[in-house]
């Protein structure tokens, strides 16, 4: 699993590789992207990542890194401005 730079704790640099194993979600690419008075606000930019089966998950970070914002597009929720979400069903 890959996270982003802005949901990636300072104290957990690391990368979760796995190998043969097929990925029960996959992010690619996530974009989100509000306006607001007349101003443009980039809440996700690039966010890729595969989850697989069994695997644990947290998603930490400040208030407004847009933890929530991608736990909506996750959920189906809220819809990208820009990239792919793909579940195995």
């Amino acid at each position: 699993m890959e996270l982003h730079e802005s949901l990636r704790g300072e104290s957990s640099s690391f990368l979760w590789t796995y190998k043969k194993m097929q990925s029960i979600l996959e992010a690619k690419n996530l974009h989100k992207t509000f306006e607001k008075s007349l101003q443009k606000i980039d809440v996700l930019k690039g966010v890729s990542f595969s989850l697989h089966k069994g695997e644990p998950v947290v998603f930490e970070g400040a208030s407004g890194a847009g933890k929530s914002t991608l736990l909506h597009i996750l959920g189906g929720l809220d819809k990208p401005s820009e990239g792919s979400v793909f579940f195995e069903i």
